[in-house]
Order: C-alpha cells, then sequence, then structure tokens
C-alpha cells in the first residue's frame, strides 16, 4: 500500500472535532464577523474567510466522521469578494497562521474531492477543523468584548447621570450673590469636558472623565453647603437627600423629598408599584414606618440614606459603598451609579434605563431598580422581566400613577422578619 494510501485509510478511521450541540455553521460565521476586527481580520480578509465558510457543506460542521473543506478554487473565490486571486491567496495564508483554517491543495493548487484505489474518499482544499477547535478561545473573546461593551455603556450612562448633577449645583451657585472664587476654575473644567461621545471611547478615558466630573461635583456640593452655613442654619434639621451629594455635618440624617432631576415629575415618587406587569411588587397598608399616610408628599422622610442602604440587596450595597468611596454617607450619585451597575445583571436594557431617567429623574429611577432588584428574589412572587416592570413603572410615573413607598415600606418590613 503506497503511503498516501494509508493516510488515507487513516484518516477515514479518525475521529474528527465538531461545533457544539446549539451551534451550526451559521453561528460561527456570526461569532467570526463580531470578532474578526480583534484578531487581525480586515475587512477583505473576513469577507474572503466567510466566503470560504459559505463554500463548506454545513453537516460537515457536526459530524465526528467529516472535516469541514472549501474545494472553491482561489479564482472563483476572488471573484465572489470581487478581490484578486494574489489577495485571496494572502488572505489564505494570513488565516493558516492565525490558526483558523487548514491548507491542502495539490502542487498546482487543485482543491477537489476523489476516491482512492481502496475507494477511500480523500479531499483537498481549505480545512476548517482548526476554527473548530479555536472555538472556545472565539467565544471567550465574543464574551470579553460584550463586557467590555457594556462596562463602556454603564460608564457613559454614569457620566450622564453625574454630569446632570454638576449642572443643577452649578445654576445654584450662579444663583447665589456670593460666588466662590473657585467657581471660574470650576467652569473650565467642566467647559474642558467633551459634548458627546466618540464611537471608539476607551475604557480607561471614560473613567477618567467620570472621576474628574465626581470631583468637579463634590467641590460645587461643597460651596453649596458651605454658603448654605454661611446664611445661617436651614429651617428644619434635615435637607432633601437628592439635594446634596457631599454633607459632613447633616448629610446622614437627610430623606428623599423633591426633585432629583430638577423636574416637577419627580416630586410624584412615594406611591406603591404599577400593576400589570409589576404585580409582583409588594401592595400593603397604606402608612410608612413615620406612620405617614401615602398621600402625603412628606412620607419619606424616613428614608434616610443609611435605612436606603438597608433596603438595597447584598450586590446593590456592595456597589453603593464603591460609589462612596471615602466620604461618609452615601449621596444620591452613589445610588444612582449601584443602580447603573445593577441593568446588566438583571438584564435590564439600557433604553429601558434612560426612558425611566427621562420621565422621573436620576434618583426615582435608581428607586424603581432598588424595588425591582430586591424583587426578582420575591419569596412568592418573584419578577420575571426587570426590564418589563422598569418600563411598566414608567409608563405609570407619565400617567401620573406610579406609588413607590409601598414597595419600600413592604421590602422594609419583610428584611426586618428576615433578620427577626
Amino acid at each position: 500500500m503506497h503511503a498516501y494510501q494509508q493516510g488515507v485509510s487513516r484518516r477515514s478511521e479518525t475521529t474528527y472535532p465538531t461545533l457544539p450541540v446549539d451551534m451550526q455553521r451559521g453561528d460561527v460565521e456570526r461569532l467570526i464577523r463580531r470578532v474578526g476586527p480583534q484578531i487581525g481580520l480586515s475587512p477583505g480578509r473576513l469577507a474572503v474567510l466567510l466566503a470560504m465558510m459559505d463554500e463548506t457543506r454545513p453537516s460537515d460542521w457536526i459530524r465526528p466522521d467529516r472535516e469541514p473543506v472549501c474545494f472553491a478554487m482561489q479564482i472563483n473565490i476572488a471573484r465572489i469578494c470581487g478581490q484578486s486571486t494574489r489577495s485571496v491567496r494572502r488572505t489564505e495564508d494570513h488565516l493558516e497562521q492565525l490558526g483558523l483554517i487548514r491548507k491542502e491543495v495539490t502542487s498546482n493548487g487543485q482543491r477537489s474531492r476523489f476516491r482512492s484505489v481502496l475507494g477511500e474518499e480523500a479531499r483537498t482544499g481549505i480545512f476548517f477543523t482548526p476554527l473548530i477547535e479555536a472555538l472556545p478561545g472565539l467565544l471567550g473573546l465574543r464574551e470579553q468584548l460584550a463586557q467590555e461593551r457594556f462596562e463602556v455603556q454603564a460608564l457613559k450612562q454614569k457620566i450622564s447621570a453625574a454630569r446632570r448633577m454638576v449642572k443643577r449645583n452649578l445654576e445654584t451657585l450662579r444663583s447665589r450673590p456670593h460666588k466662590p472664587l473657585a467657581l471660574q476654575e470650576l467652569e473650565s473644567r467642566i467647559a474642558s469636558w467633551p459634548t458627546r461621545f466618540e464611537a471608539s471611547a476607551e475604557i480607561q478615558g471614560l473613567q477618567d472623565l467620570l472621576e474628574d466630573i465626581i470631583d468637579v461635583d463634590d467641590q460645587l456640593e461643597q460651596h453649596i453647603h458651605e454658603q448654605t452655613l454661611e446664611s445661617g442654619p436651614p429651617d428644619s434639621g434635615v435637607r432633601p437627600l437628592q439635594d446634596t451629594t457631599q454633607d459632613r455635618t447633616v448629610f446622614c440624617n437627610a430623606h428623599v423629598g423633591e426633585s432629583t432631576a430638577g423636574k416637577p415629575a419627580d416630586t410624584n415618587i412615594d406611591d406603591a408599584p404599577p400593576d400589570g406587569g409589576a404585580d409582583c411588587l409588594e401592595k400593603q397598608d397604606e402608612t410608612d414606618p413615620a406612620g405617614h399616610k401615602t398621600q402625603n408628599q412628606e412620607n419619606l422622610k424616613w428614608l434616610t440614606p443609611d435605612v436606603l442602604c438597608d433596603l438595597c440587596t447584598d450586590e446593590m450595597q456592595l456597589r453603593i459603598l464603591l460609589a462612596q468611596g471615602k466620604r461618609p454617607c452615601p449621596a444620591p450619585r452613589d445610588f444612582v451609579i449601584a443602580a447603573i451597575d445593577r441593568l446588566v445583571p438583571l438584564g435590564i436594557h439600557p433604553s429601558a434605563w434612560q426612558e425611566a431617567v427621562d420621565q422621573m429623574g436620576d434618583l426615582a429611577a435608581a428607586l424603581c431598580i432598588l424595588i425591582i432588584d430586591n424583587n426578582v428574589a420575591h419569596p412568592e412572587t418573584p419578577i420575571q422581566s426587570p426590564g418589563g416592570v422598569l418600563r411598566a413603572m414608567t409608563a405609570r410615573h407619565q400617567a401620573g400613577q406610579l406609588r413607590l413607598n409601598q414597595s419600600l415600606v413592604a421590602i422594609r418590613k419583610r428584611k426586618g422578619k428576615q433578620v427577626e
């Protein structure tokens, strides 16, 4: 028996790697489109690879006794892709170097299938077994890219929320008769921030921008607090949570009260959760721990930052602590940032969050996330679709029917029972 025939005989007895049971050739093509640029595939080379894959038999990707092979000649692939045969040849060499294909052709470049003298099938062409073997790494890369995309999206949302808080505090300081000497410098820093995000924005650049915005916001808050102290003590011993982010004297006794984003709509956050998609949220009695009726706008005074933290899940509490940093008490911005960090784990689409923010403001939207986060593991009626519930709550708010206070009260009662 000739050596070539021996090789053919051994190959016919080989078991080849196949795609996972939940994947087909089309899934691999979509995967390659997603990760291609990250593994060094230009659009032209990606087009050649996909054209060659399209020339394989789909069943060969899932049969352990076969290898997926492209028999098409270079000139035919070149015509399909609108490229020269030289470009296709270079792409084949590049793909082989990347470990995505194995090239086995005759001396004149022929690609075909035929039977040996023993009746065994022999094939020459572009083999895609190496690509199948590389799938775990490519799937991991896709997951990494998705995670980075989520992180970029979250950073952009945090930046937008922090900038809104800066804008509100800046307007407050500008309206004061006595402006701090540092205001001009802070305004210069604010003017240097980019007005829009580039599609190619890097995570580190966004993180640096967020830290700068937070630093400016903290300084603005400090100036506002100092001027408030100079003008005399406030009428009440507490200040609304959303009106301060760094008050080292009375902040820990602050409560949730009026507007969260300078909008009148923000005041309507003291009601019960919506029905329908959110019917698994608690609907308890009409009073809060302080004995206020839900119709009373002031009933949210019982929600100090510490109490609100206690109402959060462990995961959200951790995010609040990370956002809080070295400050003694959490600020409204910390709750908002923590809520944004919970969107992906809860499976809530960014558009649902943005709609909620547009309708009710940052802090009220964060309270919605806090309630949803607690109720995905409700002992009796767990939330099945967090994103759908958030959209339902947004719609209820728009209709003037959203009530959050009862759910917050019920969560506190439930947590109290768990402690007991």
